[in-house]
């Protein structure tokens, strides 16, 4: 798979989780399908995206198409970031509010899509999360780091930002259940999903089909280095992905 194909494929995986995340959230798709099983019909009333207001943090290659999506839906699209990423945003004719403040206190579904880096690592404050509504939901897809330190879990217990949707961590792999969103009722927390998409291997997969012939590289090792650590977590995926798309690819 070119590189440019990859790159497409693996921001569009995330974009897919992101927008799982907010209809599973503001539709209470698991809570319900667990209530269903129980033998109980109907315990919550969804919240509809038509009308409602979608802030976009950073308009760039997944935030951009997070946004598409958003306007799809009927939502108001409304970003936030550095000049460039607000200036990208005007330009695609999304509403740019006036004010840090204004963006977080206008947002129903509020996603982050910030870049990782030194200077961006606690971008988003307490007092961010203060603005937020009381019936806001925060997405986070990118990279735990980019929320101060503990304030995530303050805010959502004091009730700043209602609901969060979460695929990142401070410390992967989350084993034991041992972390303190996963006691929280309004937190979805899945474990880091955002890439695991079998599109995603498939490029890897090939590739050290590729490698292997000249370079007696098994695909599988490939995969464990792209993607994961020698953790057992991460192997054993490894491993039953490698197994699925060798099945799916047999004829290559």
């Amino acid at each position: 798979m070119p590189g440019d194909q990859r790159q497409r494929f693996q921001s569009h995986s995330t974009v897919e989780l992101t927008w799982a995340l907010i209809l599973s959230s503001l539709r209470h798709i698991g809570h319900e399908a667990e209530q269903l099983k129980r033998g109980v019909w109907q315990t919550t009333v969804g919240t509809g995206l038509r009308g409602k207001t979608l802030g976009v943090y950073a308009l760039g290659n997944i935030g951009r198409k997070v946004a598409e999506f958003g306007k799809a839906f009927g939502m108001t699209v409304t970003c936030w970031g550095r000049e460039p990423s607000r200036a990208k945003a005007r330009a695609a004719g999304y509403v740019v509010p006036e004010s840090r403040e204004a963006y977080f206190s206008s947002a129903d579904v509020l996603s982050l899509h910030i870049l990782y880096r030194p200077d961006t690592r606690g971008i988003i404050k307490a007092a961010d999360l203060a603005c937020m509504k009381p019936t806001a939901l925060l997405v986070n897809t990118s990279r735990a780091g980019l929320i101060e330190e503990g304030a995530l879990v303050d805010g959502l217990k004091k009730g700043s930002a209602g609901f969060a949707a979460i695929d990142v961590y401070e410390e992967e792999p989350v084993v034991g259940g041992a972390h303190p969103l996963l006691a929280l009722p309004n937190a979805l927390c899945t474990p880091h999903l955002g890439y695991a998409a079998d599109y995603q291997f498939e490029g890897k997969y090939t590739s050290g089909r590729k490698l292997k012939r000249n370079h007696s590289i098994t695909p599988i090792s490939l995969l464990r280095k792209t993607f994961g650590s020698m953790r057992r977590s991460s192997a054993r995926y490894s491993q039953l992905v490698y197994q699925r798309i060798r099945t799916k690819n047999a004829n290559i």
